[in-house]
Parts: C-alpha cells; structure tokens; sequence
C-alpha cells in the first residue's frame, strides 16, 4: 500500500448561487485534502464569500464527472474515485445539491484574492472509504467566473 496524489480543476465557470465547486466520491479507499485553491476572474469589486469543506451523507446529481490527474507519475495506479453525476465532479448545475453532512472546514474569502486552503499535516481533512465530500458555496455568492483546483492523495 502507498499514498498517490491527485487534482481536479474546475474552468471558468459562472455561478451565481449556493453550489458545489468540487465533490469527491471514493470506491474504497481513504483519502485527504491537501489543498484547494478558489479563485474567480473578471470582477474588481470587492465581494465577501464563504466556502466550507463538508461529507455528503447523499451524492448531489449537480456535478460534471471529472477523471482526476495523477499529480505525480503517470504510471501510478488510477484513482479510486467515482466519476459520475453523482460521484466526483466539478460544478455543472445548482439543481440537485445532495444533502451536506458535517460541515468539517469553513472559512471565507474575498473575490479580489484566491483562496488557498493549505492545511499543516496535523490538520488534513480525512475522508473514510466510501464516503463522499463536497466543497460548497453554502449560501448564494455574486454572479462571478470562478474556477479553481482540489488536489487529495489516496491509500492504495
């Protein structure tokens, strides 16, 4: 067994409501954030949002399927995550949220400078097999083009 990273980007997307940027979903095995990164382009007014980090204890149907990037060697083994509408994805819709369990991390930012959730080791955000999580926008936010990245590493 061994760890092996993995990103996800969400492009240049409009929202304009509470949404969910990034969901992860996995087929087995553990896995923790290392960092997440949320940005937006083209507003220079100054705007507050929050964003929070919680478990799903249902998938939302609101997502793009997205296959996650090896960070480090290609040749390392795929990662274990579903890609699915209702697996691991970014941000498509706002029609089906899924339901948020424990809101684990929440925080907020301001759309003039990306935020970057870059946690000390001590403080990663573990996510038991099986089990889904979500980045959301949990109110809704100033209509803006965000875009952004999740990187985790898996237990293989």
């Amino acid at each position: 067994m061994a760890w092996y990273t993995y990103s996800m980007t969400l492009a240049s997307q409009t929202i304009a409501s509470c949404a969910t940027l990034f969901q992860l979903r996995s087929s087995g095995t553990p896995y923790e954030i290392l960092r997440v990164e949320v940005s937006q382009s083209g507003s220079v007014t100054s705007v507050q949002y929050p964003l929070y980090i919680c478990r799903r204890s249902t998938t939302a149907g609101d997502v793009a399927p997205v296959t996650p990037v090896h960070v480090g060697s290609t040749s390392e083994p795929a990662s274990k995550m579903v890609s699915s509408s209702c697996g691991t994805g970014t941000f498509v819709s706002t029609s089906a949220f899924g339901t948020d369990g424990d809101v684990l991390w929440r925080s907020g930012g301001n759309v003039l400078s990306p935020y970057l959730y870059l946690p000390v080791p001590e403080e990663r955000i573990w996510i038991q097999s099986c089990m889904a999580c979500a980045v959301r926008f949990p109110i809704a936010v100033t209509s803006e083009t965000w875009e952004g990245t999740i990187v985790w590493r898996e237990w293989q």
